[in-house]
Order: structure tokens, then sequence, then C-alpha cells
């Protein structure tokens, strides 16, 4: 019996055991993944802020001091209302070298006055918090190479620190040599000491290449030690190997893809879509090279009390589309990811709303984390994402990541885990769409629904307080009691009853929570903020609403008249062939609309806005008119030049390995031209530097053609003139000192006699005295001459010019004529001023003499005057003024006197008598 009690007892113990164990493994199956212990991973969604870096990377340069102030100033206003409550500098550090007694680095680059205190003070005082970027474990050559300094509280030397190994500028920190861990902590700590907030630590990855991972783990570990809970630690371009297994235990947040350099939907979601990086069978940095495919791969990291992902920024406005933007954020906030903006102020525009939906962003405030569906990236389930809010509300976020609009389905049920009828609402529109059980739509190409499925909704869900509005709220029990509050504290049942529709003036925080009824429990809360005020540029770019539409055969685009201080250009155009963003017109074959978009810029700053799209109406050009293009089919090639595809190109193929030596050029041959003349040639290029194109036409020294561009898959078009010969012509492109920028195809048209009439709008004056027109000048292959004048008595068809003893104004219209076909056109009049003649009594005797030949006057009157005039003359040589003017008053006598009128014109009495007359008042004047 007390064997079998023996037995029985061994056998309870063993069955304790394994059930012990069992709940054990269980626990340990659902603990989350190890990760620092800090206030920001215990909240579960990753910080909004913003960040420098599209203004550093697309100048290549340190962040000027001089640009501080108006970007905190504008992060504030504008964002900080929507939860974006930290402002950081990126790098481009190298120039930052002032230090204090222990190396630490004071400010972001030296020309700055003030140090990285100042400009954390000036932050906070704005509500803000303030980030920098530094890597603790790199010390500056500069620094360590100096004076001699020591690691805070020893007396090692900060060289003495540092390993062999570096990286551009800086030594990398050696963790097993005496002093480092004081110098990583003690540089931290001066930070913290300076008000600093958070710091972002880059290039992770060169450190583990040059010095081990078992020496980044332990710089890691320090960095996590001295920033406690008091500094966001922000690890970027990591390695992470196994999952991140090193730097999700020490950093708030770990980047997980690629830098998105400039943007846009590639490194968002399609670049290397699918393909992991890997070395040597572990992760390498950049182990995905867009956002999209690694917030889905690590998405099994991400929670509260997990450390938070980090897909790098968000360049709204380098997206194509609102929608693309929209898709954008919207993932970085379901999966609970940092949100990063990145645009400059200058080049936001309009795509700040994205930034500033309050229903969106509640959700990070709440701690929000969502999942995909699946983390396989190939499947089409990993663009489904669900989360939960604490008061049973689902979010869900339905993507499409291709190029075609496709079905996304949520069933409730089955992916949810809830039954029955629910309210969704779509947090774009702050609008609800009904009471459903599954939803299913059709998600246009790289675009995004974001839902919430609640038992109680509001609409709107927050938004500008513009004007008066009504919030309305509804739930799934038509009888249940929902009570809210307008100060953002939790309703309860002592709150305000809600019987009828809350009207909303100001800026006001609604929480509403159903008390009874089903769905109790159940939340919804709309922050409505005062619309930041508008900065004049964006006033100005909304006011211009229409461009003067251009004459036929314009060469170039009037735009309209900037203010004062602004400068307005084309930022894009949907025919570049017909209007390019220089302005110029290239005259379609019919009449074609064009829609610009249109760029407003500060000049002081160069703040920007855009207008929204303006059409414009181009007419047909005349006929006659000559367009051909040239391309790859029609180009010779010498030495490295070659062709390749180009996606951009309208051709499908660009010209590359241009210069950078005399024997790498290409060269159109067979350039057709209908007569000798001008034209103009435009070139389609691509570059992603400033790059000079050189261009020869038959042989002459070529010209220079500065170019730039923002990369090697984007086309731009510049025009010059060139003079070509009848028949066949060369064009060659090179650079014999550097290389040049791809070209794709050269394009030549024809000149308009409309576009050089147009273009000539003034004629030069007439000097006094001077009896012939100076004619405009016009390009070769083209002639002018006047068409019409209505005062042919002062200036002839001809050009002759009869000037009189006044100023006189004549309005000519002068006609070009294009050469090899004839093609005419007429410019405006144009105003021409022709001086009063000199008058003399050699002048007056000239006169006479041109009246004798026309028959204009004629003996015996001619003797008489002429006898008046050789008096006159004698008189005043002798200086007796008095005695001239009496016998240029019988001069008029002689004139007037009645049996001569046969013997002279009405039109030369009248020229006669205002000769003599202007002679009388010069002599009595002066």
């Amino acid at each position: 019996m007390g064997k079998t009690k023996k037995i029985s007892k061994f056998i309870m113990m063993a069955i304790i055991t394994v059930l012990f164990v069992m709940l054990f493994s269980v626990k340990a199956l659902n603990k989350p993944v190890q990760a620092r212990e800090s206030q920001f991973t215990n909240k579960g969604s990753g910080p909004l802020y913003y960040n420098t870096y599209d203004w550093q990377d697309s100048h290549n340069s340190f962040f000027p001091e001089s640009r501080m102030k108006p970007t905190i100033d504008w992060l504030a206003e504008n964002y900080l209302p929507f939860g974006f409550e930290y402002f950081t500098y990126d790098g481009w550090i190298n120039g930052g070298t002032r230090h204090t007694e222990h190396g630490y680095v004071t400010t972001h680059n030296d020309s700055w006055e003030h140090d990285i205190g100042y400009w954390a003070d000036y932050a906070h005082s704005k509500g803000l918090k303030f980030g920098v970027y530094y890597a603790p474990f790199w010390l500056l050559k500069s620094i360590a190479d100096g004076p001699t300094l020591y690691a805070e509280g020893t007396d090692y030397t900060l060289k003495s620190i540092t390993s062999s190994n570096t990286f551009e500028d800086w030594y990398l920190i050696d963790p097993d040599k005496p002093g480092a861990e004081n110098y990583i902590k003690g540089f931290i700590n001066y930070l913290k000491g300076q008000g600093v907030d958070s710091i972002k630590v880059d290039f992770l990855h060169h450190y583990e290449n040059r010095m081990g991972t078992k020496k980044l783990e332990t710089v890691l570990k320090w960095m996590n030690e001295a920033c406690g809970d008091d500094m966001f630690l922000s690890f970027s371009a990591p390695n992470n190997k196994n999952h991140a297994n090193i730097e999700r235990k020490y950093g708030d947040m770990i980047r997980i893809s690629q830098d998105i350099y400039r943007g846009g939907w590639g490194p968002f979601s399609s670049n290397k879509r699918g393909i992991r990086k890997t070395s040597n069978g572990l992760a390498a940095w950049p182990e995905w090279d867009n956002s999209f495919d690694a917030l889905i791969d690590y998405s099994d990291l991400s929670g509260k009390g997990t450390v938070i992902l980090d897909p790098d920024f968000v360049n709204a406005s380098s997206f194509n589309t609102d929608t693309e933007a929209m898709t954008a954020v919207s993932l970085y906030v379901m999966a609970g990811a940092g949100v990063g903006i990145t645009d400059s102020y200058e080049n936001i525009g309009r795509r700040a709303f994205v930034f500033q939906n309050s229903e969106l962003y509640d959700l990070n405030r709440k701690g929000f984390v969502g999942k995909p569906l699946t983390r396989d990236v190939n499947n089409p389930l990993s663009q489904i994402w669900k989360g939960q809010l604490t008061d049973g509300t689902w979010v869900v976020g339905l993507f499409n990541r291709e190029e075609t609009a496709q079905n996304r389905t949520i069933d409730f049920f089955d992916d949810l885990g809830i039954d029955g009828d629910f309210l969704v609402s779509d947090i774009w529109s702050h609008t609800t769409i009904g009471t459903m059980s599954s939803y299913s739509e059709d998600i246009e190409p790289h675009g995004v629904r974001l839902l919430k499925i609640s038992k109680l909704t509001m609409e709107p869900y927050g938004g500008f307080v513009t004007k008066p509005q009504e919030v309305r709220m509804s739930s799934i029990d038509p009888n249940a009691e929902i009570h809210y509050t307008l100060d953002g504290s939790e309703p309860d049942e002592d709150s305000p009853r809600y019987t009828k529709p809350i009207l909303v003036d100001s800026p006001t925080i609604v929480r509403a929570k159903i008390i009874q009824g089903d769905g109790k429990g159940y939340e919804a809360k709309g922050i409505f903020v005062e619309e930041p005020k508008k900065d004049p540029v964006v006033e100005i770019a909304e006011g211009i609403k229409t461009i003067t539409a251009p004459v036929k055969d314009a060469e170039s685009l009037v735009l309209p008249k900037a203010h004062s201080g602004y400068t307005v250009r084309i930022k894009s155009t949907d025919h570049s062939d017909v209007i390019q963003e220089d302005g110029v017109i290239f005259p379609p074959e019919k009449d074609t609309i064009v829609k610009l978009v249109l760029e407003v810029m500060r000049d002081s700053d160069r703040f920007k806005a855009d207008t929204d799209p303006i059409s414009v109406l181009v007419p047909a050009g005349s006929e006659g008119n000559y367009k051909v293009t040239y391309d790859s089919k029609s180009v010779t090639l010498s030495g490295n030049a070659k062709l390749s595809n180009c996606s951009a190109c309208t051709t499908g193929q660009k010209i590359g390995n241009l210069g950078n030596g005399p024997n790498n050029f290409a060269t159109f041959n067979n350039v057709y031209a209908p007569g000798d003349g001008t034209y103009t040639m435009s070139i389609d290029y691509l570059t992603g530097d400033p790059r000079s194109l050189f261009v020869s036409v038959n042989g002459e020294e070529g010209k220079e053609l500065l170019l730039t561009g923002p990369s090697f898959s984007t086309v731009r078009s510049t025009t010059m003139t060139v003079q070509l010969k009848e028949g066949t012509n060369s064009v060659k492109l090179y650079n014999d000192s550097g290389w040049a920028p791809d070209v794709s195809k050269i394009v030549i048209r024809s000149i308009s006699a409309h576009t050089i009439a147009s273009k000539i709008q003034s004629i030069t004056a007439p000097e006094k005295d001077v009896t012939s027109v100076t004619m405009p000048t016009v390009p070769s292959g083209f002639a002018a001459k006047i068409k019409s004048s209505d005062r042919p008595d002062i200036i002839n068809t001809d050009g002759t010019i009869y000037p009189t003893n006044r100023d006189i104004i004549v309005n000519l219209i002068i006609e070009v004529t294009r050469i090899y076909d004839g093609q005419v056109a007429d410019t405006e009049a144009i105003q021409v001023v022709v001086p009063a003649r000199t008058i003399t009594i050699q002048s007056v005797r000239e006169t006479i003499d041109s009246y004798i030949l026309s028959g204009d006057v004629t003996v015996p009157l001619v003797n008489q005057l002429n006898v008046r005039l050789d008096q006159a003359e004698k008189h005043i040589n002798n200086g007796k003024k008095d005695q001239a003017v009496k016998k240029m008053s019988d001069f008029l006598k002689d004139l007037d006197n009645e049996p001569m009128q046969r013997y002279i014109s009405e039109e030369a009495k009248i020229r006669l008598k205002s000769d003599a007359q202007a002679l009388i008042v010069e002599w009595t004047t002066y």
C-alpha cells in the first residue's frame, strides 16, 4: 500500500512538472520579442517627427543655420497640432568640429553661430522636442589627432580609445579599450544636458562590418544605458542580422529599409520588390530596398513593449499623385512605425494635407499597431492590414501596390473574429460608409482604403475649424446611450448625453462613448484644430487661375506677372512637346490644350507653392512650318558612346557614355533643312548632376550647354537656335573634357514668320535730320520691310524719312517674310518718333530746290524767295538779327502775295511758311 502511494505520488509530481513546463513554454511563446525598456517602446507606435534629410540630400550639404528658425516655426504651426512633435536634423556633419574639453561635438556645422543647446531650447519654446544626428562610436580624426583630450573621468586620451578602423573623417571607437565606455556614455549625457530629446545613430553596418558584431552590441548596450528613459534612441542603416536580434534589444526604433533618397513610389513599394539582401546567409544592409516589403517582414517585431519600426522618411511631394502619398502615410500608421516628414517647407505644397489628418494620427497617439494578414511579401494578403483599439474598434487598411486596380476584401467574422453588423467609416474622408458585416472594394492602383469598424461613429472625425459645423454621432444600436465631452476627457454617465448634432466653431476635442446598450464601451474622438494661416506664397498660387492663351505661332508663353519679390515658373506640363517647362512653345499641328502647373517662389527664402492645373489652348501653327525628329535610328556613334534602353524616353533608347574624351561623341548626319536660315533645335537629355554638352553644326565651333536634371531616368528638354543650310546638315554632340548628359533625341523645327514678327516690338528711333529708317534685325533666313505707314509723308514705305519742323509720331507695321517658303506675318503697329529737322537758311534753299524739281514752285516767285533768303543771310552774318527777321517777314509776304499764288502749290506754301516762321522764332528768341 505504501509502495502504491509512493508511485502515485511520483506520477502526480511528474504530471505537475510536465504541466509546469508546458505552461512555461506557452508563456515563452507568447512573450514579446526582447526589446529596450523605455516609455517609447511601451507606447507601441513610433514618433511623429520632422527630419531635414530631403533638403540636405538634394543639396548634398549640412543644414544651414539660417533655415533652422523658419523650419521649426513652420513645423510647430502646421504639424504639431497633429502630433508631429520632434524636430531633427540629419547628417553631413563632417564640418561640425567645435567640441568640449572631452571631445563632444557642440554644433551641427562650424558655420553655425549657435550650439545644439540653443536650438534645443528654441524648439522647446515652440512646444517641440529636439533631435540630433550623430554616432557616439565615431570620433572625428581632427579631434583625436588634435591637442590631447581625455575621456571624461579618466586619464585615457581620446586617441587611445580608437581603433585602426576608420570611416570617412572618423576613427571608430574600440569598446575593448579603457575609457571607451566613458566617452560614449559621456557624449550622450552631454547631449541630454543640452536638452536633446532624441538621437539618430547612423551607419551601424559600417561599424559592424569593420569592428564585428560583438563590439557593435557592446557600444549599443552602452548607448541604451546612457539614454535611459529620457532620450529616444534610433538606429539607422543596420545589418539587422538574425532579424535584428541585437539592434532591437537596445534601440527604441530601428531602420528596416533602404534610404528613400529622392523619394517616390520606388523606395516606398517597388524597388527590388520581394528581394531580400543577404550576405553569408545573414541579412545585410539594406536588407530590403522598399519600405512596404520591410514593414511586412518586420511586422512580427512591432507592438507595445517591442521595438519601433523605421521605414525611413515620407517625402510626400515626391510622389506622383496624392493617392500615393496617402497610401504611404496610411501604411506607416497602420504598422505603428515612426512617421517622419522630410519635405522642406518650400516643396510640400498641397501635400501638407497627408500630415494633417487628425483622425489618422490619433491612431498613433493611442499607440496603435496593426499587422498584415500574412508576412509573405509576395502574397496579396500582405496588402491587407488590421489592428484593434482598446475599445474594440478595428482599423483595417486595404492597400494596392499594383499597377492595375485590385480587389481587396475583409470579412469581419473570418478575418477579425467579430460577428454581426458594424458601422464602417473612412479615415481619409471622415465619413460613415454604412452598416456592414464585410467590406470589399476594387482599390485603385497605388491606392488605399483605410477603414474604422466600430459600433459608434462620428462625422466628421475632426479636421480644421474654418466655419461652424455640426458633429453627428451614430451607433449600431439606435437606443444606445452616447455621452460626450468637449475637452478631450473620457466621457462617463455624468457627461452630457448626445441627443442632437453638436455645434463646433472653435478648436475642440469631441470625445464620445457608448455608456449603455449594444456597443457599450466603444468610443469615438474628433480633434478639431485651428486652420494654419496661409503663407502669402500659397495665397498667390491659389489666386492664379488662368494664363493668357498664346497667339498663333507664338514661340514663348507669357506667364502671369509675379508680385514684387516673387518668381513664377512652369513646374510641370502634360504636353512638353507643345509647351516646355522653360515656357518655349512648339506650335502643334492642331489646336492643343496643355495643362500646366505653375510654381510660385518667394525669392528671399525660396519658399514655394503650386497652382492647381491650368489649361492653356495653344493654336495650331501656320502651314509650312517644319519639324523633324532625329533619334537613335539616325545617329552615328564614335568611341565609347553607346545606346541603351530608356523607359522614360519616347524613343525607347538613349545615347550614353558621351564625352569624357574627344573620341566619344554622337553625330546626327543628314539633318535636313528646307532652306538656309535659323531653326530651333530641342534636345531631350537625362542627367543627375550638372553636365556640359557641346553642340557643333556643320563642323563649326561648338556651343556649350550647361544642363541639369534630377536623375538619369528623368527626361528634360532644352532648346537652342542653330544655323542650317538648305539640304543636309550634320549635328555633333560631344564633351572633350568631361562627361556629357545622356541624350534621347533632337528635334529640328522651323521658326515661323509670326514668331519673328511678334518679337519686333520697337524700331530704333531716328536721329535728328536722318533721312532713312533703321530696320529691325531679323534672323538669317528672314526679311523685313515696312508694310504700311500712317504718315507716308513723314516715313514712306521705302524707309525714307521726311522730317518737318516739329516732332511727329508715325505708326509703322513691319512685314516679316520667311524666305524659303514666303510665309509672311505682320507686327503690331509700332510708334516711331521722327524728330523735328534742323531749320537753316541753307535748308530752306534746299527745300525750294526740291520743289522746283517737283514743279511745286516756279519763276518768277522762285527768284523773289531766293533774293529774300540772300538778304536775310547777309544780315545774320553781320550780326543784325532784326534786319534778318524783317527780310524773312518779307519772305512770308511774298508767299501770300495774291498774284504769285499760281506759281506755288499749297503744300509748298505751307512747308516754306513753316520753315520761315521757325527761323523768325529762333532769331527773336535767342
